[in-house]
Formats: C-alpha cells, structure tokens, sequence
C-alpha cells in the first residue's frame, strides 16, 4: 500500500498571522523560502529520528477559498494506519510549535535549574484525516485545514 501524506505548513511561518488564507501568489512565493526550507528539514529530521524512509517535497494546495503551502510525504517504510495518524499529528505539532520567529527581539537566557512555563494558546485548525479504502496504489491521505479569515 502507498502512503502518501500532506502536511500543511501554518501560514504564519510565512509572515502571516495564524490560521490566516494565503493567495496563489502568496503561496508561490512561500514555496522556495527559506521557511520552507527549514519545514521540510525538520519534517526529514522527524522522519529520521522514527525510521522513516520517505521523499519529501513541496506543493500548493489551491482552492477558491485560498491556498496554503503543504509539504508532501511519498512514504517509503511499511508503516500501518496507525503509525501513519501518528506520524501525521507529530508533524502538524512540531510545525505548529516550532514556527519561525519573525520578531527581531532577542530571546531571553534561562538560567541553569530556572523553569519558564510556556504557554499554550488555543489554535484553530489542524488536521483531516481521509481514510481511502485500500486499493492498488492508494492510502492514506491526510490534508489539512485552514482556520478561518
């Protein structure tokens, strides 16, 4: 069975407040980034570090409602459906949690044995899962979905 997975990359790595729709053009630009670099190498880190074989690349996912940057998975391990779910929502969480930082101020240094809480915000969004029934060439397909304008 063939896997394929469709991560959709926030579209405040891009700028962007959270959640909000990208236009083609937008997209298109946000596509050779270097945000977009950096998600598809943290998406090869995770791969990595599971044992997961599996081509990476880039693509847009255009609707009339707008577009958003997704990054797609042709996984080559044999993994079941329920590694595949998992696999799925580590990606969206680390994309999610490790956007980049569009602001110029310096991050403050923790001192040693200091514990900081960290936040965590309520965030619109995240994941549909399509469940495809299994046939010659098709898997499970995961894409995702974009909050509201």
């Amino acid at each position: 069975m063939k896997n394929i997975l469709f991560v959709p990359v926030p579209s405040s790595w891009y700028g962007k407040r959270w959640g909000a729709v990208m236009t083609f053009e937008e997209a298109l630009e946000a596509l050779d980034s270097d945000e977009q670099k950096q998600a598809v190498a943290l998406m090869r880190e995770i791969d990595m570090q599971l044992g997961i074989d599996a081509e990476l690349s880039s693509s847009i996912n255009d609707s009339p409602g707008g577009a958003n940057v997704v990054i797609v998975h042709d996984i080559k391990t044999a993994v079941d459906r329920e590694t595949l779910r998992y696999v799925a929502a580590i990606k969206g969480k680390v994309l999610l949690d490790e956007q980049p930082d569009k602001s110029e101020k310096p991050k403050p240094v923790q001192k040693p044995g200091e514990i900081t809480p960290k936040s965590s915000p309520i965030k619109k969004g995240g994941f549909q899962i399509v469940d495809v029934p299994p046939r010659k060439g098709h898997g499970l397909i995961i894409t995702g979905m974009r909050g509201t304008k």
